[in-house]
Protein backbone atom coordinates (compact mmCIF):
# COMPACT_ATOMS: atom_id res chain seq x y z
CA UNK A 1 0.00 0.00 0.00
CA UNK A 2 1.39 3.13 -0.82
CA UNK A 3 1.71 6.08 0.91
CA UNK A 4 -0.34 8.05 -1.28
CA UNK A 5 -3.11 5.30 -1.43
CA UNK A 6 -2.98 5.61 2.54
CA UNK A 7 -3.74 9.43 2.09
CA UNK A 8 -6.82 8.91 0.42
CA UNK A 9 -7.99 6.71 2.50
CA UNK A 10 -7.64 8.96 5.42
CA UNK A 11 -9.28 11.62 3.61
CA UNK A 12 -12.21 10.01 2.55
CA UNK A 13 -12.37 9.30 5.94
CA UNK A 14 -12.76 12.20 6.63
CA UNK A 15 -14.82 13.53 4.14
CA UNK A 16 -16.93 11.06 5.03
CA UNK A 17 -17.32 11.98 8.52
CA UNK A 18 -17.30 15.69 8.07
CA UNK A 19 -20.85 14.79 5.63
CA UNK A 20 -22.31 13.14 7.98
CA UNK A 21 -22.62 15.70 10.86
CA UNK A 22 -23.66 17.80 8.02
CA UNK A 23 -26.04 15.50 6.84
CA UNK A 24 -27.31 15.02 10.29
CA UNK A 25 -27.14 18.94 11.41
CA UNK A 26 -29.10 20.05 8.39
CA UNK A 27 -32.19 19.14 6.26
CA UNK A 28 -31.61 21.06 3.21
CA UNK A 29 -28.85 21.95 0.81
CA UNK A 30 -30.31 25.80 1.46
CA UNK A 31 -29.62 25.59 5.40
CA UNK A 32 -26.50 24.24 4.95
CA UNK A 33 -24.78 27.13 2.28
CA UNK A 34 -26.23 30.12 4.52
CA UNK A 35 -25.63 28.76 7.76
CA UNK A 36 -22.00 29.30 9.62
CA UNK A 37 -20.44 25.93 11.39
CA UNK A 38 -18.36 26.35 14.01
CA UNK A 39 -15.87 23.42 14.69
CA UNK A 40 -14.18 22.47 17.69
CA UNK A 41 -10.14 20.83 17.12
CA UNK A 42 -8.35 18.15 18.76
CA UNK A 43 -5.21 16.48 18.59
CA UNK A 44 -2.78 14.65 20.60
CA UNK A 45 -2.43 17.50 23.43
CA UNK A 46 -6.03 16.96 23.81
CA UNK A 47 -5.83 13.37 24.42
CA UNK A 48 -6.36 11.78 21.11
CA UNK A 49 -4.29 8.70 20.78
CA UNK A 50 -2.60 9.86 17.40
CA UNK A 51 -3.01 13.05 14.88
CA UNK A 52 -3.78 10.54 12.17
CA UNK A 53 -7.71 9.64 12.33
CA UNK A 54 -9.04 6.85 9.47
CA UNK A 55 -12.43 5.93 11.22
CA UNK A 56 -15.40 7.22 13.51
CA UNK A 57 -18.62 5.68 15.21
CA UNK A 58 -20.22 6.07 17.58
CA UNK A 59 -21.46 3.67 20.23
CA UNK A 60 -24.90 2.45 22.43
CA UNK A 61 -23.57 4.78 24.67
CA UNK A 62 -23.12 8.25 22.63
CA UNK A 63 -19.77 7.81 22.88
CA UNK A 64 -17.40 8.09 20.21
CA UNK A 65 -14.58 6.34 19.02
CA UNK A 66 -11.49 7.38 16.15
CA UNK A 67 -9.61 4.45 14.76
CA UNK A 68 -6.35 6.28 14.87
CA UNK A 69 -2.39 5.93 13.03
CA UNK A 70 -1.68 4.10 16.15
CA UNK A 71 -4.44 2.41 18.69
CA UNK A 72 -8.20 3.43 19.33
CA UNK A 73 -9.63 6.61 21.42
CA UNK A 74 -12.97 6.80 22.94
CA UNK A 75 -14.25 9.80 23.64
CA UNK A 76 -17.09 10.83 26.51
CA UNK A 77 -17.64 14.46 25.23
CA UNK A 78 -15.42 15.13 28.41
CA UNK A 79 -11.48 13.33 27.70
CA UNK A 80 -10.11 10.46 25.12
CA UNK A 81 -9.74 7.17 26.84
CA UNK A 82 -7.03 5.37 24.65
CA UNK A 83 -6.31 1.42 23.64
CA UNK A 84 -3.00 1.50 22.54
CA UNK A 85 -1.14 -1.62 21.08
CA UNK A 86 0.25 -3.67 24.03
CA UNK A 87 2.65 -6.49 22.90
CA UNK A 88 2.69 -7.90 26.43
CA UNK A 89 -1.08 -7.69 26.61
CA UNK A 90 -2.85 -10.75 24.42
CA UNK A 91 -6.10 -8.29 25.09
CA UNK A 92 -4.92 -4.81 23.59
CA UNK A 93 -5.09 -3.56 20.27
CA UNK A 94 -2.60 -4.67 17.43
CA UNK A 95 -0.09 -2.38 15.81
CA UNK A 96 -0.37 -0.54 12.93
CA UNK A 97 -3.53 1.89 11.75
CA UNK A 98 -6.86 0.85 12.82
CA UNK A 99 -8.65 1.50 9.68
CA UNK A 100 -12.13 0.41 9.86
CA UNK A 101 -14.69 0.69 13.18
CA UNK A 102 -17.73 -1.00 13.00
CA UNK A 103 -21.16 -0.89 14.93
CA UNK A 104 -23.04 -4.27 14.31
CA UNK A 105 -26.67 -5.04 14.87
CA UNK A 106 -26.04 -6.17 18.47
CA UNK A 107 -24.18 -2.81 19.42
CA UNK A 108 -20.50 -4.50 19.29
CA UNK A 109 -17.90 -2.48 17.94
CA UNK A 110 -15.24 -3.95 16.02
CA UNK A 111 -12.06 -2.75 14.43
CA UNK A 112 -9.93 -4.17 11.62
CA UNK A 113 -5.60 -3.07 10.80
CA UNK A 114 -3.97 -3.63 8.05
CA UNK A 115 -1.39 -6.32 9.25
CA UNK A 116 -2.93 -7.18 12.44
CA UNK A 117 -6.23 -8.71 11.73
CA UNK A 118 -9.71 -8.04 13.33
CA UNK A 119 -10.77 -7.23 16.36
CA UNK A 120 -13.88 -7.37 19.20
CA UNK A 121 -14.15 -4.75 21.85
CA UNK A 122 -15.41 -6.36 25.43
CA UNK A 123 -17.23 -3.84 27.05
CA UNK A 124 -17.66 -5.80 30.33
CA UNK A 125 -13.75 -6.49 30.41
CA UNK A 126 -12.73 -2.91 28.87
CA UNK A 127 -10.71 -5.30 26.97
CA UNK A 128 -10.52 -6.66 23.18
CA UNK A 129 -10.86 -10.05 21.63
CA UNK A 130 -8.77 -10.48 18.89
CA UNK A 131 -9.58 -12.76 15.63
CA UNK A 132 -6.39 -13.59 13.61
CA UNK A 133 -5.33 -15.61 10.69
CA UNK A 134 -3.98 -18.92 11.58
CA UNK A 135 -2.04 -21.01 8.73
CA UNK A 136 -3.50 -24.18 10.47
CA UNK A 137 -6.70 -23.36 10.48
CA UNK A 138 -9.00 -22.54 8.00
CA UNK A 139 -11.66 -21.86 10.41
CA UNK A 140 -10.09 -18.64 10.64
CA UNK A 141 -9.55 -15.65 8.93
CA UNK A 142 -7.63 -16.12 5.23
CA UNK A 143 -5.40 -12.65 5.83
CA UNK A 144 -4.90 -10.23 8.97
CA UNK A 145 -5.10 -7.79 5.89
CA UNK A 146 -8.53 -7.05 7.70
CA UNK A 147 -9.72 -4.03 6.00
CA UNK A 148 -13.74 -3.15 5.09
CA UNK A 149 -16.62 -4.63 7.53
CA UNK A 150 -20.21 -4.90 6.85
CA UNK A 151 -23.00 -7.29 8.11
CA UNK A 152 -25.87 -8.97 6.63
CA UNK A 153 -29.65 -9.63 7.45
CA UNK A 154 -28.87 -12.18 9.36
CA UNK A 155 -26.27 -10.87 11.17
CA UNK A 156 -23.50 -12.52 9.57
CA UNK A 157 -19.74 -10.17 9.07
CA UNK A 158 -18.58 -9.81 6.03
CA UNK A 159 -14.73 -8.84 5.59
CA UNK A 160 -12.76 -8.03 3.07
CA UNK A 161 -9.14 -8.20 2.95
CA UNK A 162 -6.36 -6.98 0.80
CA UNK A 163 -4.66 -9.80 0.14
CA UNK A 164 -6.67 -12.90 0.64
CA UNK A 165 -10.17 -12.07 -0.84
CA UNK A 166 -13.47 -11.97 1.53
CA UNK A 167 -14.47 -13.74 4.07
CA UNK A 168 -18.28 -14.48 6.07
CA UNK A 169 -18.25 -14.58 9.50
CA UNK A 170 -21.30 -16.24 11.89
CA UNK A 171 -20.94 -15.38 15.64
CA UNK A 172 -23.40 -17.77 16.23
CA UNK A 173 -20.92 -20.59 15.80
CA UNK A 174 -17.85 -18.78 15.33
CA UNK A 175 -17.78 -20.01 11.83
CA UNK A 176 -15.46 -18.92 8.76
CA UNK A 177 -16.62 -19.04 4.81
CA UNK A 178 -13.77 -18.12 2.62
CA UNK A 179 -14.99 -16.82 -1.01
CA UNK A 180 -11.03 -16.49 -2.98
CA UNK A 181 -10.18 -16.29 -6.44
CA UNK A 182 -9.81 -20.02 -8.24
CA UNK A 183 -8.42 -19.96 -11.58
CA UNK A 184 -10.39 -23.22 -12.88
CA UNK A 185 -13.60 -21.50 -11.95
CA UNK A 186 -15.16 -18.20 -13.25
CA UNK A 187 -17.92 -18.16 -11.17
CA UNK A 188 -14.90 -17.19 -8.10
CA UNK A 189 -14.17 -13.86 -7.60
CA UNK A 190 -11.87 -12.40 -10.07
CA UNK A 191 -9.30 -11.03 -7.69
CA UNK A 192 -8.05 -11.72 -4.34
CA UNK A 193 -7.46 -8.43 -3.79
CA UNK A 194 -10.47 -7.03 -2.38
CA UNK A 195 -11.13 -3.82 -0.82
CA UNK A 196 -15.01 -2.21 -0.33
CA UNK A 197 -17.64 -4.60 0.56
CA UNK A 198 -21.39 -3.97 0.66
CA UNK A 199 -24.46 -6.00 1.64
CA UNK A 200 -27.45 -4.92 0.40
CA UNK A 201 -30.92 -4.49 0.87
CA UNK A 202 -31.96 -7.68 -1.40
CA UNK A 203 -28.94 -10.02 -0.13
CA UNK A 204 -26.23 -9.88 -2.63
CA UNK A 205 -22.65 -8.77 -1.31
CA UNK A 206 -20.90 -6.52 -3.66
CA UNK A 207 -17.06 -6.46 -3.54
CA UNK A 208 -14.63 -4.13 -5.05
CA UNK A 209 -11.00 -5.33 -6.18
CA UNK A 210 -7.82 -3.55 -7.08
CA UNK A 211 -7.98 -3.59 -11.12
CA UNK A 212 -10.48 -6.42 -11.39
CA UNK A 213 -13.34 -4.09 -10.92
CA UNK A 214 -16.77 -4.88 -9.25
CA UNK A 215 -17.90 -8.00 -8.13
CA UNK A 216 -21.68 -9.30 -6.85
CA UNK A 217 -22.02 -12.38 -4.47
CA UNK A 218 -24.88 -14.71 -4.44
CA UNK A 219 -24.21 -15.78 -1.13
CA UNK A 220 -26.79 -18.65 -1.85
CA UNK A 221 -24.86 -19.97 -4.70
CA UNK A 222 -21.76 -18.91 -4.03
CA UNK A 223 -21.31 -17.26 -7.75
CA UNK A 224 -20.12 -13.82 -8.50
CA UNK A 225 -20.98 -12.13 -11.02
CA UNK A 226 -18.47 -9.97 -12.42
CA UNK A 227 -19.04 -6.47 -13.94
CA UNK A 228 -16.78 -2.96 -14.57
CA UNK A 229 -13.44 -4.79 -15.28
CA UNK A 230 -10.30 -3.00 -14.99
CA UNK A 231 -12.00 -0.43 -13.10
CA UNK A 232 -10.09 1.31 -10.39
CA UNK A 233 -11.29 -0.25 -6.89
CA UNK A 234 -13.51 1.86 -4.52
CA UNK A 235 -13.11 2.93 -1.06
CA UNK A 236 -17.03 2.22 0.14
CA UNK A 237 -20.01 1.48 -1.20
CA UNK A 238 -23.63 3.06 -0.66
CA UNK A 239 -27.16 1.56 -1.72
CA UNK A 240 -29.82 4.38 -1.74
CA UNK A 241 -33.58 4.83 -0.88
CA UNK A 242 -33.79 2.95 -4.54
CA UNK A 243 -32.01 0.30 -3.94
CA UNK A 244 -29.74 1.68 -6.71
CA UNK A 245 -26.14 1.12 -6.08
CA UNK A 246 -23.89 3.70 -5.75
CA UNK A 247 -19.33 2.76 -6.67
CA UNK A 248 -17.26 5.84 -6.44
CA UNK A 249 -13.57 5.18 -7.81
CA UNK A 250 -10.33 6.39 -7.52
CA UNK A 251 -9.95 6.88 -11.21
CA UNK A 252 -13.01 6.19 -12.64
CA UNK A 253 -15.64 8.71 -11.48
CA UNK A 254 -18.65 7.08 -9.95
CA UNK A 255 -20.92 4.46 -11.19
CA UNK A 256 -24.48 4.01 -10.46
CA UNK A 257 -26.22 0.69 -10.46
CA UNK A 258 -29.65 1.37 -11.51
CA UNK A 259 -30.98 -1.84 -10.08
CA UNK A 260 -34.93 -1.90 -11.87
CA UNK A 261 -33.02 -1.36 -15.13
CA UNK A 262 -30.31 -3.83 -14.67
CA UNK A 263 -27.37 -1.62 -15.71
CA UNK A 264 -24.83 0.82 -14.76
CA UNK A 265 -24.12 4.90 -15.11
CA UNK A 266 -20.80 6.13 -15.35
CA UNK A 267 -20.61 9.93 -14.54
CA UNK A 268 -17.15 11.08 -15.49
CA UNK A 269 -15.70 14.47 -15.25
CA UNK A 270 -15.64 16.10 -18.64
CA UNK A 271 -13.73 19.63 -18.55
CA UNK A 272 -16.45 21.07 -21.07
CA UNK A 273 -19.61 20.53 -18.88
CA UNK A 274 -20.46 22.14 -15.70
CA UNK A 275 -22.32 19.86 -14.62
CA UNK A 276 -20.18 17.22 -14.55
CA UNK A 277 -18.24 15.57 -11.51
CA UNK A 278 -15.43 17.42 -10.74
CA UNK A 279 -13.36 15.01 -10.22
CA UNK A 280 -12.16 11.11 -11.30
CA UNK A 281 -10.78 10.47 -7.79
CA UNK A 282 -14.03 10.00 -6.19
CA UNK A 283 -13.45 8.73 -2.51
CA UNK A 284 -17.38 8.45 -1.12
CA UNK A 285 -20.37 8.40 -1.39
CA UNK A 286 -23.20 9.58 1.16
CA UNK A 287 -27.13 9.61 1.40
CA UNK A 288 -28.09 12.24 3.63
CA UNK A 289 -31.62 12.20 5.05
CA UNK A 290 -33.39 13.65 2.40
CA UNK A 291 -32.47 11.68 -0.18
CA UNK A 292 -29.40 13.70 -1.38
CA UNK A 293 -26.60 12.25 -2.93
CA UNK A 294 -22.94 13.82 -1.50
CA UNK A 295 -19.53 12.43 -3.32
CA UNK A 296 -16.05 13.51 -2.21
CA UNK A 297 -13.42 13.79 -4.17
CA UNK A 298 -9.28 13.95 -3.91
CA UNK A 299 -8.75 17.27 -5.65
CA UNK A 300 -12.25 18.36 -6.51
CA UNK A 301 -13.96 19.20 -3.57
CA UNK A 302 -17.47 17.91 -2.80
CA UNK A 303 -20.19 17.11 -5.45
CA UNK A 304 -23.80 17.05 -4.69
CA UNK A 305 -26.33 15.05 -7.38
CA UNK A 306 -29.04 16.54 -8.80
CA UNK A 307 -31.68 13.24 -8.93
CA UNK A 308 -34.19 15.52 -11.34
CA UNK A 309 -31.88 16.75 -13.80
CA UNK A 310 -29.05 14.14 -13.81
CA UNK A 311 -25.89 16.31 -13.16
CA UNK A 312 -23.73 17.41 -10.56
CA UNK A 313 -23.46 20.59 -8.65
CA UNK A 314 -19.66 21.23 -6.58
CA UNK A 315 -18.18 22.80 -4.04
Amino acid sequence: MTAKKNYTFIFGVVFAAALFLIGQAQNSEAKILSQSIDFQHFSTRDGLANSVVYDIIQDRHGFLWFGTGNGISRYNGYEFINFFPDTSDPHSIGKGPIITLFLDSKKNIWATSFSTGLYKYDEKANRFIFFGHDPENKNSLPSDTAYIIDEDQSGNLWISTLDAGIVRYDPKDNSYTRYQHEPADPDSLSSNRTTAIFCDSEGAVWVSTMKHGLEKLDPATGKFTHYLPGTPHAVGIIEDRFKDIWIPTLGQGVFRYIRKENRFVSYLHDDKNPNSISHNQVVKAFEDSTGTIWLTTWGGGINIYDREKDQFRSY
